[in-house]
């Protein structure tokens, strides 16, 4: 990264900040390395450079124009662009204000963030070490991950990967589970699907799960078809149950069998997507839609990963050190697969294995077909037998239209144009292709957390019509019909004919791959 470029002055006292916060944790059941202030410090300091990276570069290039940098060669002139205007952080800052705001909303709610999550495990202590048999050796918080594909979501709230003295790993999320309670359930009485369970300890406004690592080598073709096999059952049970976001992102292969990550996008709604019907397989994200000119097929579930995924949003720069620096923002992406299995050291394409993923397929659908009313049993079972509501998250748009819009934010042309959210704001209400009083509401919210660095969360009660954001707004009657409505109609409509329908796109998604 550059010479310079975030002045140690300015984490100071943020860093005192968090250790004045963490002092409350001395005389509790939490005891916390200072590795884990190192931790959160790099991490807002990575973030941090990202921000104030296309600034810096067009101000270093404004100055080389104006030959206000002295000497030799480029990499003397850079370094005294740094001597002149230091500290080069208020010497942006005095040049574009807004970025001087965008970083202190992003310090101060990332610090406040990462002290929630601390302040639940100590205060959950006794029923982690309860539901984790492996935690009950770990004394101390030794160190935090903020996983690369994580996002901010309400208040900067994020997935956190903790890591303790004793080396067992558990991972936090800011937000509460029961769909994986339901799918759990699903599992035991029907006996023929194949969804893993993670352990996990679910509260009411976050949740803990066991951390799962990449363990995706097999060493018989008897495990890569049973892994197959598994596949194909996965993929039918997501179908019917209107899940989607299965990318690769959200597919881990433990012991040889398929673990999906995050199950809150199941039950989901597709009617205000311009989608009339949810009889389409690749909703679920789990193959590469051929048809798709986006190419699906780089980050589906089970196709994904064989390939480095091209990023767009991610700043690197050219000519580093150099006067002429530049930000560019096409580059591939850091995150490693682990969706994919291996025998032995090589790759096992899906194609390969059609028959099983059809065979698991169809095992799954013909059981519902034949026994239509069970399902819809089994969820009306469970949501009286835990006497809670059961919330989906609802991904109104592509995260990435999101990620797009606030990288933006840190360029210098929007830095300092007033209206600019009015643009976002123009932008957004496009997309949704409707401009009612609810459409209206609900960009004011997109907008407002894009503003505050935060993708835009969505849930429904799976039971309800309404749409909720993560600030408690609801959005009456949002949906015509309510996901369990929606999975009768879909159960009503399971028939040789659909299943053929489906296991045909799967043939030719699969023979592409």
């Amino acid at each position: 990264m550059p010479y310079n470029l975030i002045p140690h002055s300015y984490l100071k006292s943020f860093e005192e900040k968090l250790k004045a916060k963490l002092q409350f944790f001395k005389k509790t059941n939490l005891k916390i390395n200072l590795s884990v202030i190192k931790n959160v410090n790099s991490y807002i300091n990575q973030e941090l450079e990202k921000f104030i990276l296309p600034s810096l570069a067009l101000e270093i290039n404004i100055a080389r124009l104006k030959n206000e940098l002295n000497g030799k060669t480029a990499k003397d002139r850079y370094k005294n662009f740094f001597v002149k205007n230091y500290p080069v952080d208020e010497f942006i800052f005095s040049k574009y204000p807004k970025l001087k705001n965008l970083f202190e909303i992003f310090t101060n709610s990332t610090i406040k963030s990462f002290y929630d999550c601390f302040e639940n495990i100590d205060a959950d202590w006794k029923e982690i070490r309860k539901t984790f048999p492996d935690f009950k050796k770990a004394k101390s918080l030794c160190g935090v991950e903020i996983p690369i594909n994580g996002d901010r979501h309400h208040q900067g709230k994020q997935t956190l990967i903790l890591k303790f003295n004793n080396g067992f790993k558990l991972v936090y999320k800011p937000n509460p589970t029961n769909i994986d309670g339901l799918l759990n359930f699903i599992n035991k009485n029907l006996g023929k699907s194949s969804i893993q369970n993670i352990k996990l300890l679910n509260k009411n406004h976050y949740h803990y799960r066991l951390f799962l690592k990449k363990d995706n080598i097999v060493t018989t073709s008897k495990k890569v078809k049973e892994f197959y096999l598994q596949a194909g059952k996965i993929l039918c049970l997501s179908y019917i149950l209107n899940a989607t976001d299965l990318h690769m992102d959200n597919i881990i292969v433990n012991k040889g069998k398929i673990y999906i990550l995050d199950n809150e996008t199941f039950f989901h709604h597709f009617s205000f997507k311009n989608i009339p019907k949810t009889n389409d397989i690749f909703l679920t994200n789990l193959l590469s839609n051929i048809k798709n000119k986006q190419k699906m097929g780089e980050i589906s579930g089970l196709q994904g990963g064989s390939k480095a995924r091209l990023s767009l949003l991610t700043p690197f720069i050219e000519n580093k050190e150099s006067d002429k620096i530049k930000v560019r923002y096409k580059t591939f992406s850091k995150f490693i697969p682990h969706n994919r299995i291996y025998l032995k050291n090589k790759l096992i394409e899906p194609k390969d294995h059609i028959k099983e993923i059809i065979d698991g397929f169809e095992k799954i659908y013909d059981f519902l077909k034949e026994n239509k009313k069970i399902m819809i049993d089994l969820i009306e079972k469970y949501i009286n037998k835990s006497n809670s509501n059961l919330k989906a998250r609802q991904i109104i748009r592509s995260t990435s239209i999101y990620e797009f819009f606030i990288q933006s934010l840190f360029q210098p042309k929007n830095l300092n144009n007033k209206n600019y959210h009015k643009y976002i704001e123009k932008q957004l209400k496009k997309g949704l292709g409707n401009n009612d009083k609810k459409v209206k509401k609900l960009v004011t919210y997109e907008v407002k957390e894009i503003l505050k660095l935060n993708i835009p969360y969505f849930y429904t009660d799976i039971a309800k019509t309404h749409l909720y954001d993560s600030e408690g707004n609801c959005y009456k009657h949002f949906f015509k019909k309510s996901a369990i409505d929606n999975l009768k109609e879909k159960m009503k409509h399971l028939s040789e004919k659909d299943k053929k329908l489906q296991i045909k796109k799967i043939r030719e998604s699969l023979a592409t791959s």
